[in-house]
């Protein structure tokens, strides 16, 4: 066992010391492939990485987590981004043999219509724009321990009368200790390029490394989980001008330069999941890099805290998740989980 960890733990810093150049936020294109529709994990602050739960929707965050258990699920999901934004996603898990599993999804974002102006600014019209991905994910267990994953994406976006494509691919593996209810995930997201850019430049796509350990109680149903995000870069903060303060004798300026403690929390997301039986449960989740990014000083909020709940009604397993994303309201995930098992199928 501690041999596999070292392998495990070698290859973590081996992929981390090499993808150091990767960027992040605003530096790249296809950003909606880091944004997660399903309402489990979006209750969670995305932090499911090392979920290893029977909920097909958490494969969207990690194509390791797929299991046989996942065969004949479908589950799909609805999200009304504050802005008139509506985003949609559908997966279906099936495979062969005892080892080989696959996933295949789909997820639609429309922003809505805009209006169209010339450059003294008549209106020609309307237009819309939106992005759409089709991901199909592939898991092979090597043996009650390992389980590794890969998923491949196609991507494309229409924005007016510009349209991109893009491929991308996800590598993760998921390592379990079962007796002691352990979990660890890694993965590498978003590797790969565009075929067609919008307009004639190409841009890079927002890769990411992420690491997990979850555990869940030996005499408690609850599973705690501790993520580390964007471990390509270490820092991730910006230039806020709330940090410039001004002498008002001198009038010189100063920058409040970030600490070393909020730009290591940057990296963290936490969340624990109660389960109830096989028809209830409750999450809760918190993205420390998201109370950082999302905070207004003149504003008291609740960035960066997500919590949810499921439900299961007869056949069909309901979600709900709510997470706070900005000031203009609340995001409101509603998602349906059903196994064609339970039909007799």
């Amino acid at each position: 066992m501690f041999t596999r960890l070292r392998i495990l733990t070698s290859s973590f810093i081996l992929l981390l010391a090499t993808s150091a150049f990767a960027q992040v936020g605003g530096n790249s294109t296809y950003a909606f492939l880091n944004l997660t529709t399903a309402a489990r994990p979006a209750s969670l602050a995305q932090a499911g990485l090392a979920s290893v739960e029977g909920d097909i929707q958490f494969v969207w965050l990690n194509p390791a987590l797929l299991r046989e258990e996942h065969r004949k699920q479908i589950g799909f999901s609805y999200v009304n981004i504050p802005g008139s934004i509506n985003s949609a996603e559908a997966a279906y898990g099936f495979g062969y043999g005892e080892k080989h599993n696959i996933m295949v999804g789909f997820r639609y974002l429309d922003y809505g219509s805009f209006q169209a102006t010339d450059i003294a600014g008549n209106p020609l019209g309307t237009f819309r724009a939106s992005d759409q991905l089709l991901n199909g994910a592939y898991s092979y267990s090597l043996d009650s321990n390992w389980q590794f994953g890969a998923s491949f994406k196609l991507i494309n976006s229409v924005y007016e009368s510009y349209t991109s494509f893009g491929v991308a691919t996800d590598l993760a593996a998921v390592y379990q200790i079962p007796k002691q209810r352990f979990a660890f995930a890694f993965i590498a997201k978003n590797i790969g390029f565009q075929l067609a850019s919008y307009a004639g430049e190409r841009e890079s796509l927002p890769f990411e490394l992420q690491f997990a350990v979850s555990n869940r109680f030996k005499h408690l149903p609850f599973r705690w989980t501790i993520q580390l995000e964007n471990l390509q870069r270490w820092d991730l903060t910006y230039f806020d001008p709330n940090a410039v303060n001004r002498d008002p004798i001198t009038g010189q300026s100063t920058y409040e330069e970030p600490t070393f403690g909020d730009m290591l929390l940057r990296h963290l997301s936490v969340s624990g999941d109660l389960s109830l039986g096989k028809r209830l449960n409750f999450q809760i989740g918190y993205s420390f890099r998201r109370r950082a990014e999302m905070t207004i000083p003149s504003r008291r909020t609740s960035a960066g805290l997500t919590f949810g709940l499921g439900l299961k009604l007869s056949k069909f397993h309901l979600n709900y998740g709510n997470q706070y994303i900005h000031v203009s309201g609340r995001m409101h995930h509603i998602g349906v989980t059903v196994d064609l098992h339970d039909f007799g199928s």
